[in-house]
C-alpha cells in the first residue's frame, strides 16, 4: 500500500506541478529560467535552504532493503575455500538487520560503506578476512523525458544526474539539455532544481548526485514556456 501511495503522489504531483498543460511547470518557471541563463554553474533552485552543492551520501533508513554480498574463509576449519553468499535483508524497525552468526545489527543511520565496515568487523570472529558489500535494492528515481517515462534503481549512496540520464536510455535530439529539472522532497512543497547541462562546469565539476524518489524531468524541444 505504500508504494501504490507514494506512486499516486508522484502523478498527483505530475498533475499539481503543470501549468498551462506543460508537465512539471510552476508559474514563475520563468523568472527561474531567466536565473538559469544568468548562472555560470546552469544551476538554480526555488529554495535557499538546502546547499546543493555538499555530496549527498544516502544513510540507510527503517524499511530500507539492503543487498548484501559477503565472502570469507571461516576460523577453525582446515579448508581454504572462500564461502561467500547473497541475500537481500530489511531494515526493521528498530533499524535492524537479521544476519547470519551475528544475530540483530543496527545499521539504521550508517551509510552503506560505515555498515559495510561495522559488519565486516563483526564477522571476524567467524571469517578470516571477511569481505561485505551492501548495496541498496529498493531506492529509485524517475525520469520523464517528454512523453517517456522511466524508473531508475540507486544501488549507491552517490548516484549522479547524469548517470541516472544514461540509466534511462540517454538523451535524444529532440531533448532539451538547457532546461533539465529535479524535483525533489515533499511532493506537496517540492523542490525545484533547474540545471543546464550544456555548460562543461555542470557536469564535470557540480556534485549533481540524485536523491532516492527524485523526480528529473527533461522537455522536449517542442515544448515552449
Amino acid at each position: 500500500m505504500k508504494k501504490l501511495a507514494f506512486y499516486i503522489a508522484v502523478i498527483f504531483l505530475f498533475v499539481r506541478c503543470s501549468y498551462k498543460n506543460i508537465p512539471f511547470q510552476v508559474e514563475n518557471e520563468k523568472e527561474y529560467i531567466k536565473e538559469l541563463k544568468k548562472s555560470p554553474e546552469g544551476l538554480v533552485a526555488n529554495t535557499d535552504t538546502i546547499n546543493l552543492y555538499s555530496e549527498y551520501r544516502y544513510t540507510i533508513r527503517v524499511g530500507d532493503e539492503l543487498t548484501m554480498q559477503a565472502v570469507g574463509i571461516p576460523l577453525g576449519e582446515e579448508q581454504t575455500e572462500l564461502e561467500e553468499f547473497q541475500k537481500v535483508y530489511k531494515v526493521n524497525s528498530d533499524g535492524e538487520i537479521l544476519l547470519p552468526l551475528i544475530g540483530f545489527k543496527k545499521v539504521a543511520g550508517l551509510t552503506l560503506r560505515e555498515a559495510s565496515r561495522e559488519i565486516e568487523e563483526a564477522y571476524k570472529k567467524y571469517y578470516t578476512n571477511p569481505k561485505v558489500d551492501l548495496y541498496f535494492h529498493n531506492l529509485k528515481v524517475f525520469v520523464y523525458k517528454g512523453s517517456q517515462a522511466a524508473v531508475v534503481q540507486l544501488n549507491r549512496e552517490q548516484t549522479h544526474l547524469s548517470e541516472v540520464i544514461a540509466a534511462a536510455g540517454g538523451l535524444e535530439q529532440k531533448h532539451q539539455l538547457k532546461y533539465v529539472k529535479i524535483i525533489r522532497g515533499n511532493k506537496l512543497n517540492p523542490v525545484l532544481i533547474w540545471v543546464d547541462l550544456r555548460k562543461e562546469k555542470t557536469w564535470e565539476q557540480l556534485p549533481l548526485y540524485v536523491q532516492a524518489d527524485d523526480v528529473i524531468y527533461v522537455k522536449d524541444r517542442d515544448v515552449y514556456y
